[in-house]
């Protein structure tokens, strides 16, 4: 993926720290979509990535 973001943890929300970022796409997947937001579920984290 290319372009800014956050991660959001149990430790608070920080940017991105380069404007790239690879998901590890190993195990199951659960992919849905919300509107203007795709949420990926992996064994290890969720990721939603909001369109603008």
């Amino acid at each position: 993926m290319h372009g800014q973001g956050i991660i959001r943890s149990s430790e608070g929300t920080q940017d991105l720290p380069q404007n790239a970022f690879e998901i590890p796409l190993f195990g199951q997947i659960n992919l849905y979509t919300e509107r203007d937001r795709v949420k990926l579920e992996t064994e290890k984290a969720i990721y939603t990535i909001a369109l603008h």
